[in-house]
């Protein structure tokens, strides 16, 4: 098993439970173990960074720091904790009066640089190969719109890593679940962030026009990797959007297609309910321990000894 430090941020142990439990889960079925560091701190993000960024930068090297101990890379999966991390790291290696500030702030002082990566990156690089032999029930059909916002996008010096790039990952990651990624002109595109709590109706357009780009694209259901992404899709989406086009995290979907049963857990976390799409690609439910027969997910094997028998039903 490949042992990473991990990283959680603040969102992930408050409203993005479902993103943490459907990535621990995800990569201990890959063979990857995430080892959380001790005391880790906020990230102090963009607001608190344009009040001090000195101050700012402080707090993000200290997780650094205690990442460096631990001698692994470091997965961060919250985009915004990722680009933090990331773009500080790159700083105290280029700007030593930044770096001696800091040091001057910290104890310990930061230790050797350490790998920041993203959630999507280390799975798409270290476990993209597995998902396909390990696949349990694959989501045949399915047509997935992935969003990976502005984080994830830009700028380039930080979102990019050595060998690939966010957009193709995520969407070979999705693809490897027997899903289709969609074709479509806003998976860059900036969802409003955190203007969403000053400036809700702004951000209602800006999320509803995302809308209604996937699903002209012909999505059924929309995949990210940012906790606040999904936040503004899901709360700040208007009434006429109430009952359409799920929003999950891409962690969650690659759950489903290795037949995780605890993805039914996960998906009851949504304000759009996904029941209506995933339904037939949903693991079975368990009663005393044991699996409850159901209608097998389109594709799948038992599904295909269905047909040939002439069984459309639960076989």
């Amino acid at each position: 098993m490949k042992r990473f430090g991990y990283y959680p941020g603040c969102c992930l142990k408050t409203t993005a439970r479902e993103y943490e439990d459907s990535l621990l889960e995800v990569c201990a079925a890959l063979g990857l173990e995430l080892a959380e560091l001790e005391d880790w701190n906020c990230c102090a993000p963009v607001p608190f960074y344009d009040g001090n960024g000195t101050l700012a930068a402080g707090l993000a090297a200290r997780n650094l720091a205690l990442a460096a101990r631990t001698g692994r890379d470091l997965v961060v999966p919250c985009p915004g904790c990722y680009r933090r991390l990331r773009e500080t790291a790159l700083d105290l290696d280029r700007n030593g009066a930044l770096r001696g500030a800091v040091e001057r702030l910290l104890d310990p002082a930061p230790g050797a640089p350490v790998a920041v990566r993203s959630a999507v990156e280390v799975l798409w690089r270290e476990g993209g190969d597995r998902i396909a032999a390990l696949l349990r029930r694959p989501l045949t059909g399915l047509k997935v719109a992935c969003y990976r916002g502005c984080r994830l996008s830009r700028p380039v010096r930080i979102a990019a890593f050595p060998g690939g790039n966010h957009a193709a990952a995520l969407e070979a990651l999705v693809a490897a679940t027997g899903a289709e990624p969609v074709r479509w002109p806003g998976a860059a595109e900036c969802c409003g962030a955190v203007l969403g709590s000053t400036r809700p109706e702004l951000v209602r357009g800006l999320v509803e026009r995302l809308l209604a780009a996937a699903q002209r694209a012909g999505a059924e259901v929309l995949v990210t990797a940012c906790p606040v992404c999904l936040a503004n899709m899901e709360w700040r989406r208007g009434r006429a959007w109430q009952g359409t086009l799920p929003v999950l995290y891409f962690t969650e979907l690659l759950g489903l297609g290795l037949g995780i049963t605890r993805a039914r857990e996960w998906l009851r976390g949504h304000l759009v309910d996904p029941g209506p799409v995933l339904g037939p690609y949903l693991p079975p439910p368990v009663r005393n321990g044991q699996p409850l027969r159901t209608r097998p997910a389109p594709g799948s094997p038992r599904a295909q000894r269905n047909n040939a028998a002439g069984r459309p039903g639960p076989g």
